[in-house]
């Protein structure tokens, strides 16, 4: 019998069951029936199984993008309902220093919006 090293592995709570139910349905115990899983394993196995898990990293990647862009469409409709507020106060007050306040406020989040558009158009 070849020599056994110990590996430690993460696995989800659904791959944990998923190899209990399994255990229970062979009569393997888990580390028997992760390396009889490993030795049987073959590159067309391995290539569909990356493959699949390659398409839901792409269908989170969308929706990640989508939720960005929502929260972009928000974030500005929000910003600009405050603008005439901001403007007003700025005009009323301004050498006052929440005035200059809000107008770098303003200037961070109109970039940081920038910045996730740009994150947008790079995932779609």
């Amino acid at each position: 019998m070849a020599k056994l090293v110990n590996k430690h592995i993460r696995i989800t709570e659904q791959q944990d069951q998923h190899l209990s139910a399994l255990s229970a349905k062979t009569g393997y115990n888990v580390n028997e029936l992760i390396r009889k899983i490993l030795d049987n394993v073959d590159d067309v196995t391995l290539t569909t199984a990356l493959s699949r898990q390659q398409a839901t990293a792409n269908r989170e990647i969308q929706l990640l993008a989508s939720r960005k862009y929502i929260m972009d469409t928000l974030s500005r409709t929000q910003v600009f309902n405050n603008i005439n507020q901001i403007a007003h106060y700025i005009n009323k007050y301004p050498n006052n220093d929440l005035g200059k306040e809000l107008v770098n406020t303003f200037n961070t989040v109109i970039k940081e919006i920038d910045e996730l558009r740009s994150d947008i158009n790079e995932h779609c």
